[in-house]
């Protein structure tokens, strides 16, 4: 929710636009909170903000919830947070509606010891685009607060990053994104920033071919490590589920990072080589899903539609495909499948992969709109 206080434009944060949790996770261990706050799942405290009347929340804009005991202790704790954060009185509304629900949920007195100890919720954990530890000790940069500092932590990422290790820069552009989101920051270079995070996919054969370029290049000095790329180069080749892994391309990214870092090819990148991001992550979730945006072929020949593939439930996908299937195609927020992830990794599954997807989508009774040479037959039986 966005109020404007003196002109300037300031966003009320609640526990639905707290995307990391960070915030949460602070005001519970800041504040003696409630077993029943502590035990509640993320429904009791959030809920669908599309199917809730609006009276279950305190804010405009369907904001604060209070449509249980755990949510409307919740909602009094980020109304403390944000005390500080705009102008005497921005809240009052908010509050009365508050102490409303409260007096539904007998919370009067807990409602109230929130309101009146607003410092204690300011000290609520700051959001820091870079944080790392540094000879034993905790390192933090870049604190995110607003939309400006968002900006300022995306442009000095963008000028540095070659300064900064892998693993450094990949949690700093997924901070950066996850807070873009909570104060609503436009004009981002999202797309950087994704691969930049991790959020995409690549071919085997791309991942494949850009080992293989390394070891051509380190060969005549370092030759023992060559022949270890272009064993690596092999093995992902052969096995393509790599290619579609997250966790295994950002382990691939960090070691590709070193490598380039330690023999010099930083200065390859655009020309003979790519960078570690360009090579993992090479088409993000976005790009993908602009490419075809209603229609995901498979290796198969075969086609489905994007409708299609939102009638597969997580549960389903566990079955045929298992938790890392499931992990990569996953809705952070939610417990569902993101839609646009789902259909760019099934764009790039393996033959073998598109043919199980096939039969998982026979197995839900759902055909595709184009077949491909394999009969449903075929791969039914």
């Amino acid at each position: 929710m966005v109020q404007k206080t003196k002109g300037r434009v300031v966003m009320l944060v609640d526990q639905s636009m707290d995307i990391s949790g960070a915030i949460q996770w602070e005001l519970l261990k800041l504040y003696p909170s409630p077993p029943f706050v502590k035990t509640a799942n993320q429904q009791a405290l959030i809920g669908n903000t599309e199917i809730l009347p609006d009276i279950a929340f305190a804010g405009p804009c369907r904001t604060f919830p209070v449509h249980t005991k755990a949510a409307t202790w919740l909602s009094a704790a980020f109304a403390a947070y944000n005390t500080d954060k705009v102008a005497t009185g921005e809240l009052d509304p908010i509050k009365t509606n508050l102490r409303k629900a409260a007096g539904y949920w007998h919370l009067e007195d807990e409602v109230e010891q929130l309101f009146a100890t607003p410092k204690i919720a300011a000290s609520a954990a700051v959001v820091h685009a870079m944080e790392y530890t540094q000879d034993g000790v905790l390192k933090r940069a870049f604190p995110m607060r607003n939309a400006h500092e968002v900006r300022a932590a995306a442009n000095v990422l963008r000028q540095f990053h070659t300064k900064l290790a892998f693993d450094i820069r990949q949690q700093a552009a997924a901070r950066i994104l996850e807070q873009a989101v909570v104060y609503c920051v436009d004009g981002l270079d999202n797309d950087y920033l994704a691969k930049q995070a991790g959020y995409g996919h690549s071919t085997a054969d791309w991942i494949s071919e850009q080992w293989h370029k390394r070891a051509v290049f380190i060969r005549s000095t370092q030759p023992a490590i060559a022949n270890q790329l272009e064993l690596l180069a092999q093995s992902v080749k052969t096995n393509g589920s790599d290619a579609r892994d997250m966790d295994v391309r950002l382990k691939m990214a960090s070691v590709m990072d070193n490598i380039d870092e330690t023999h010099k090819l930083q200065d390859l990148y655009g020309m003979e080589l790519q960078s570690p991001e360009e090579t993992m992550f090479h088409v993000t979730y976005k790009a993908a899903s602009e490419l075809t945006p209603d229609l995901v072929p498979l290796a198969t020949g075969d086609t489905f539609t994007k409708t299609a593939l939102a009638k597969v439930t997580s549960d389903v996908l566990l079955d045929w495909f298992g938790q890392d299937m499931l992990d990569e195609v996953a809705d952070p927020l939610f417990d569902n499948v993101d839609l646009e992830k789902f259909a760019s990794v099934v764009r790039t599954l393996p033959h073998n992969e598109a043919t199980t997807f096939k039969q998982m989508m026979h197995s839900l009774n759902i055909e595709p709109v184009r077949h491909g040479k394999q009969s449903l037959s075929a791969i039914a039986s």
